[in-house]
């Protein structure tokens, strides 16, 4: 793939092309593939015009049953015109696509030209080539509002999926005419299985605990081995439950001796959560594992030592 204009696929409708040997392909595929591509179009559409409701028809099929032109169609008329919006449609999908199929996203750049379009381009590994698309600022604006989005990700996943999963495809793309020898953009099937991966982002933890060794002063104990205590960490307090049984059967027995202010060394188990990806964890939820000795509050030296064999 060298460099591609797709500003080309205009606003009369676009072609999707899947190559394949012998020009046929399961019908199951081609039909699936449609389905899909109408979904992936009206969350675009609806990204674009969020009032507009459109219709997503296929106007004909070409030889092999491989081609199908696809025109998307508002529903009712509007102040605005549709139609221009479906050349920025198209050349969002494709940019998102082309930019997904690549593993490194360091190795992308995106520059602008003087006639407000925007070049997306790609050094091939293999070669000193670089690949690339141009498309329209417009265009370039959607798919950096979509190209984190779990949602149209998972849309195009599956689409490009569904295509691949085909051993007759050699090929899936978009071109502007049923009777263009060679499709504007295409994907050769090496390059389907990175557009399924990386359309997916990366699950982020919402929740987290981590352990670690700290000092804590005993603000209230409460007997009962299914009880929390209160404690002062880092000046906040906080409920703990104790999960160390040796310093609980120590305790019933009267073989350890402790009061308010008492400063203990503990292996803390603390549970996180977040409501957002942007924002930190926060804590929800405290559990000493271990207690490790009790130190002196003035000079933190050991006092007590309840570490055993």
């Amino acid at each position: 793939m060298k460099m591609v204009d797709l500003t080309r696929l205009d606003d009369r409708g676009f072609v999707l092309h899947l190559d394949a040997e012998g020009h046929e392909v399961e019908a199951r595929t081609f039909g699936k593939a449609l389905v899909s591509l109408s979904v992936i179009l009206r969350y675009i559409g609806r990204k674009v015009h969020p009032n507009q409701k459109i219709d997503i028809r296929v106007d004909s099929i070409g030889k092999g049953s491989f081609r199908a032109r696809i025109k998307i169609v508002a529903k009712a008329a509007s102040k605005y015109m549709f139609d221009e919006t479906q050349g920025i449609i198209m050349e969002s999908l494709s940019g998102y696509m082309f930019k997904k199929s690549i593993d490194n996203e360091e190795s992308i750049d995106v520059t602008e030209t003087e006639d407000k379009k925007v070049v997306i381009s790609h050094q091939e590994e293999e070669s000193q080539d670089k690949s690339g698309i141009v498309i329209s600022r417009e265009a370039n604006d959607l798919i950096e509002s979509i190209e984190d989005d779990p949602k149209f990700g998972k849309k195009v996943s599956n689409f490009v999926d569904g295509v691949d999963k085909d051993r007759m495809v050699r090929a899936l793309g978009f071109t502007e005419d049923m009777n263009d020898i060679d499709a504007v953009l295409s994907f050769p099937k090496s390059r389907l299985p990175k557009i399924v991966k990386n359309s997916i982002p990366e699950k982020v933890a919402m929740s987290n605990i981590e352990t670690k060794i700290e000092n804590v002063e005993l603000y209230k104990a409460v007997f009962g081995r299914a009880e929390e205590w209160e404690f002062i960490r880092n000046g906040d307090k906080i409920s703990a439950m104790i999960l160390d049984q040796h310093f609980l059967d120590m305790m019933e027995v009267r073989g350890i001796s402790f009061s308010h202010g008492d400063i203990f060394e503990v292996r803390l188990i603390i549970h996180q959560v977040r409501e957002s990806e942007m924002i930190e964890f926060r804590d929800v939820k405290y559990e000493i594992k271990k207690i490790h000795r009790k130190l002196d509050p003035v000079s933190k030296q050991t006092l007590i030592d309840f570490e055993y064999k």
